[in-house]
């Protein structure tokens, strides 16, 4: 999975805040900072095949643990 702070599918200039794997049972996790500033992440997952699909979720303030 890929976290980004506009959508990558649709804007060429995307940050990358944070990429890794998950591996068998164990779901990817990752503590990172996000500015203030950034309202919407945009979650990049990338099937073994590599089918990609890119997810968005919003808040106002981020205090969240993501599991992949």
């Amino acid at each position: 999975m890929e976290l980004y702070d506009t959508n990558p599918i649709i804007s060429s200039d995307a940050r990358l805040l944070d990429k890794g794997v998950a591996k068998g049972n164990e779901p990817y996790t990752s503590e990172i900072s996000i500015e203030n500033t950034i309202k919407t992440l945009f979650v990049k997952e990338i099937t073994p095949t590599g089918l990609a699909t890119v997810r968005s979720a919003e808040n106002y303030k981020w205090n969240c643990q993501l599991q992949f």
